[in-house]
């Protein structure tokens, strides 16, 4: 996030990143509206994606059972496709 941020949208995340003494609903309310500005969930979510398909791929490669290679199949989609 610090790294798309512009000089002012830095010092804001800074602010909220270091204070010691916050609101917690102020300080979740600001953050979480830095990162929708800064569209970091769809990156988070392109990123997430790019290792899911990695990982399976290399799952397929691996020489184990196809049934150890299902329950592990399966269980990373319940990951991937959770919303919280």
């Amino acid at each position: 996030c610090l790294e798309r941020c512009n000089t002012e949208q830095r010092k804001q995340l800074v602010y909220w990143l270091t204070a010691e003494t916050f609101e917690r609903e102020d300080k979740i309310k600001a953050v979480k509206s830095l990162f929708e500005t800064l569209g970091i969930a769809a990156l988070a979510k392109e990123k997430m994606e790019f290792y899911f398909h990695n990982a399976m791929t290399r799952l397929e490669q691996m020489s184990i059972g196809s049934a150890a290679k299902n329950e592990l199949s399966v269980f990373a989609e319940k990951l991937i496709n959770r919303t919280r």
